[in-house]
């Protein structure tokens, strides 16, 4: 049966083992790392758990394109890194890793023929010095590792192929008390018996880019990133994946280019609403301009017929007029009958802008009849009409085929001897334009002199009339006066051709 005294003695026991396991434990931290990454544009060790110190260089892009993301060593004894005496430096079992990317042989210098990367010495003296070191051999043009007992016994291995300038390369050693390993770019190049302790002097500092050595003074030109010191040896595969470890900046570039893009989407959607918004700005103010320009088209148009159709009257009532002086009643009476009805038409279509072709030939008949009959049947007209044409269904702008009719009589027929032949002719050019030809076999418009005024007025009233409706319509409306001669260059009439626009969806008034 165990006393009191022996279980106290069991429970302080136990204690002691406990605490001693602890210590032990938290002595010996395998996964312990000192890493000088740079990332942060700073050069110190990532968690400050050591204070170094950078003398002449200057950080420059990492092998990944990371601005000020890697360390610049200028090539010269004042261009170094120190990255002091720490314990945590000096692992007698561990692993260093770090990149490098030589710009070029370093000539300048004296002692050993190299451009050192990484060391430290084991001890006071200038020969067989180094603890541990890594190193560009300029005679064999390779990357090497070394590590010194003293001058009985030393460990060199060397990559399997000559290293390059200006290229990037992975740098691995390995040690413990039985061997040294060396890889490069995750690949081993040779793994080395030692044999013997690594032995640290305490004053010295690790010195990266300059060997600091009064017989062997030498240093390096390039870059280096990413040096990593841990307290064990890694496998293989771990230091396979610390090759290929991926960019550290990786989602902050995705983050930084998404948000590059973005801010670009951002612009190109605000210049392109701005655009958009200008756009239907000055479409909304040309609708407007439009609209205007439309109704003030209208308003011309209301006013150039407003002028013709008292022209028209005025000829008529002169023609009626004579009639009573030359004491022909009856047949004033009959035109004045004739007359009256060509007016009532008149005036219930004077509010439209258009006609139905069948009702403008209508006011053209009674017309001719009219004039017909007061020169005695002395000229002969016909109306032909493009079977092609709904007459009743195809609607043309108001008055402007009877001013060249008018025109034909008066100034082309009425002077001539012999017979006098008039042809109005409508043709269909295509669904949106119809071509009417008024030809008359009289003297020609050039021969006979009439008051500039009288004939000319209705035919500019027309002209302008066609120009407003090719604004207005987008069409390209067009008139053409031609005087026709026979070869000995005698006149055989006028021949007035003019287009005139279908009016679609017509809506008279």
């Amino acid at each position: 049966m165990p006393t009191k005294t022996h279980i106290k003695i069991r429970t302080l026991f136990f204690i002691v083992c406990f605490i001693h396991l602890f210590c032990a434990i938290a002595q010996t931290d395998t996964n312990y790392v000192l890493n000088f990454n740079f990332n942060e544009h700073q050069i110190k060790e990532a968690d400050d758990k050591i204070i170094i110190k950078p003398v002449g260089v200057s950080l420059v892009d990492d092998r990944f394109g990371n601005k000020q993301s890697a360390l610049y060593l200028h090539g010269n004894p004042y261009s170094y890194l120190n990255l002091g005496t720490s314990k945590l430096l000096k692992q007698k079992t561990g692993t260093i890793s770090l990149w490098v990317n030589l710009d070029r042989r370093v000539y300048t210098g004296k002692g050993y023929d190299c451009n050192p990367i990484i060391l430290t010495k084991n001890g006071p003296g200038n020969d067989f010095f180094c603890a541990y070191g890594l190193f560009y051999d300029c005679n064999s043009r390779r990357f090497a590792t070394i590590t010194h007992k003293d001058s009985t016994k030393d460990v060199i291995i060397s990559s399997l192929d000559e290293a390059l300038f200006n290229k990037w390369y992975h740098l691995v050693v390995t040690t413990n008390n039985n061997y040294v390993t060396f890889y490069v770019n995750g690949n081993l190049q040779q793994k080395t018996f030692k044999g013997f302790e690594t032995m640290f002097l305490s004053t010295d500092s690790v010195m990266i880019g300059n060997a600091a050595n009064k017989k062997n003074d030498r240093w390096s030109q390039g870059t280096v990133d990413d040096i990593q010191l841990f307290n064990r040896v890694l496998s293989e595969q771990e230091i396979k994946d610390l090759y290929e470890a991926p960019n550290p900046n990786h989602l902050k570039n995705i983050l930084n280019t998404i948000l590059q893009y973005s801010a670009f989407a951002l612009l190109v959607f605000v210049v392109a609403f701005m655009l958009v918004a200008n756009n239907r700005r000055k479409l909304k103010r040309e609708a407007e301009k439009f609209k205007l320009n439309s109704k003030l088209y209208e308003m011309e148009i209301k006013l150039i017929k407003s002028q013709m159709n008292p022209h028209f009257i005025f000829n008529s009532l002169n023609s009626i007029q004579q009639l009573f002086t030359l004491d022909e009643k009856e047949k004033a009476q009959y035109y004045l009958s004739n007359f009256s009805r060509l007016m009532r038409k008149l005036l219930e279509n004077t509010t439209k802008e258009n006609l139905s072709l069948a009702d403008e030939v209508e006011i053209l008949n009674r017309y001719l009849e009219i004039e017909s009959l007061r020169f005695n049947h002395v000229f002969k007209y016909t109306i032909k009409i493009d079977p092609q044409i709904n007459a009743l269904a195809t609607f043309i702008p108001h008055f402007l085929i009877q001013p060249f009719v008018e025109n034909a009589i008066w100034h082309g027929l009425l002077p001539k001897k012999g017979n006098k032949n008039l042809l109005i002719q409508f043709k269909l050019v295509n669904e949106n334009k119809i071509e009417c030809t008024i030809d008359d076999d009289g003297v020609g418009m050039g021969l006979k002199k009439q008051p500039i005024e009288r004939k000319s007025l209705a035919i500019n009233f027309i002209k302008q009339r066609l120009e407003l409706m090719n604004k207005n319509l987008g069409t390209d409306l067009s008139l053409t006066i031609t005087d026709k001669v026979d070869a000995n260059g005698n006149p055989q009439g006028t021949t007035v051709i003019l287009y005139l626009p279908i009016i679609k969806n017509n809506n008279p008034d």
